[in-house]
């Protein structure tokens, strides 16, 4: 049975404190995203509501 790869949950879940860094996060983003391990989902943490944000790949 093919799984539908937007269902299939990512290997890896990386978690980025957020708060206060608005100079980096673009930076700190990027070298996430040049990563050469695919099977992962970035979620941005922080901000004054302390909301959690997905990043999608």
């Amino acid at each position: 049975m093919k799984r539908d790869k937007e269902s299939v949950m990512p290997a890896v879940s990386v978690i980025v404190p957020v708060y206060n860094i608005k100079a980096l996060l673009p930076r700190g983003v990027a070298s996430l995203r040049a990563q050469t391990w695919q099977d992962f989902e970035v979620w941005l943490r922080g901000g004054r509501d302390r909301r959690m944000q997905k990043n999608s790949r």
